[in-house]
């Protein structure tokens, strides 16, 4: 198990962790920017949306330029390589707080992006990143990953091994890391069922909205509650109320 460093504070209305409701409105701060790497996914944009909804200062890290949507009023875009160490620093600015919602389910570009970013934070003053993982990184038991549990399907295997090496990145990397491991991701609205653990994958339904991860990583971002931590996050069942 890696060491972390686990502080909880009451602000998030969006993620129940465990033993641990916390309902109060989540604080805004404006002065904080968020630069949001694989913003132009399903995942990414919901990031950006939820951002601007909090009058946060966002950029996108994208690769197309033209697939920023015009509605994203007041956002700085930026086109390159996320593994591309030179691109990645000249979008980043001291103390940013970076969001990575990278993606792809065959290659390196998820890891080697990692990288190319931990990198360019050490070299520009920033210190906190949540980055989105498979659940694959949470615990199964106390000795092993669901990752390394024997079950573990055979056909996320590649993507998988790919977390693990993004995970191991952000363990090693002295930063003030998060990674949100989660099952199945549906596109659609924050339904505002979402649980949270830490290190291990919570009880529920098997997946979750980008709406509802949007918000929980934003939230995470510019408030953070879990350091150097894993939270497994899942999704309650509509007829279930809140804890």
């Amino acid at each position: 198990m890696d060491e972390k460093i686990v502080t909880f504070r009451p602000w998030n209305h969006v993620c129940h962790i465990r033993l641990l409701p916390v309902r109060a409105p989540a604080r805004t701060f404006s002065a904080v920017r968020l630069i949001v790497f694989g913003a132009s996914g399903r995942t990414g944009r919901k990031v950006v949306e939820a951002a601007i909804a909090r009058a946060v200062r966002v950029a996108a890290f994208v690769r197309d330029p033209g697939s920023a949507p015009s509605a994203w009023q007041g956002v700085e875009v930026h086109a390159g390589d996320a593994r591309d160490a030179e691109a990645v620093g000249r979008a980043m600015q001291p103390g940013d707080v970076v969001v990575s919602t990278l993606g792809g389910v065959t290659g390196a570009a998820m890891s080697e992006g990692t990288r190319a970013i931990v990198g360019a934070m050490h070299a520009r003053g920033a210190a906190r990143v949540v980055a989105l993982c498979g659940a694959g990184v949470l615990q199964w038991d106390a000795e092993r990953t669901r990752y390394e549990h024997p079950d573990y399907p055979a056909a996320l295997r590649e993507v998988g091994s790919e977390h693990q090496r993004v995970h191991a990145t952000l363990v090693s990397s002295g930063l003030a890391w998060l990674v949100v491991g989660s099952p199945r991701i549906l596109d659609a609205p924050a339904a505002g069922r979402l649980v949270c653990e830490l290190d291990y994958l919570p009880e529920g339904t098997g997946a979750v909205t980008t709406g509802d991860l949007a918000e929980l990583i934003v939230s995470e971002a510019i408030s953070p509650r879990a350091v150097r931590a894993r939270l497994g996050v899942n999704s309650r069942d509509a007829n279930e109320k809140n804890p």
